[in-house]
């Protein structure tokens, strides 16, 4: 059995304590960002027990996860800026983990940039969580005047391609920027925008 102990978020990645079969591991992973990597690893452990792998050899190989494309990878921006990549397919439920993660990471500026956000309650959540929220598509007021409402900047761009070309231009050293939303807002065009 595993069990994840606790998480915590470093500029480095994820730092966890994974207990397997009553042993608890000290886990460092680099390309970690939210909870749901912690849980895919403590997943792929639990797997590695089921087929009697050595736990020390699962271990090892789990340290070196690294998220899809897409899936919440971190990338290097314009500037030297980090982007959280979650532009493949997130649910409200998981943009609301991104949020938590991108608070959670040290950064200058933190900035969501969030398509398919309609929900006063992601809003919120963004404007907590983020100095600059980037809002994209139609539909945004709900979520806008919530972010507005807990101190965040807000902007609302109509594609996602604008969005990354705005942002690009005002990326800054030390800036941490989470790109996440639905895969019918393309954002992985927002991406490429502010990828050197």
């Amino acid at each position: 059995m595993v069990n994840i102990r606790r998480v915590q978020h470093l500029s480095t990645g994820l730092a966890c304590e994974m207990e397997v079969d009553g042993q608890v591991h000290e886990l460092h992973l680099r390309q970690g960002i939210s909870m749901a990597h912690a849980r895919a690893v403590a997943a792929a452990l639990a797997r590695a027990l089921e087929l009697n792998t050595d736990i020390q050899h699962a271990l090892s190989d789990a340290a070196r996860f690294i998220p899809e494309e897409g899936q919440l990878n971190s990338r290097i921006g314009y500037r030297g800026a980090r982007i959280l990549d979650g532009s493949y397919d997130m649910t409200a439920d998981d943009m609301v983990e991104a949020l938590a993660a991108l608070k959670q990471i040290p950064g200058r500026r933190k900035i969501a940039l969030l398509g398919g956000c309609s929900d006063a309650a992601l809003g919120k959540k963004a404007g907590q969580c983020a100095h600059i929220t980037i809002l994209v598509g139609g539909d945004t007021e709900p979520a806008r005047e919530a972010a507005l409402a807990h101190g965040s900047d807000v902007h609302q761009l109509p594609t996602s391609k604008e969005a990354g070309q705005w942002l690009a231009e005002y990326l800054q050293t030390g800036d941490l920027v989470l790109v996440a939303g639905p895969k019918e807002y393309h954002l992985n065009e927002a991406v490429a925008e502010l990828i050197p």
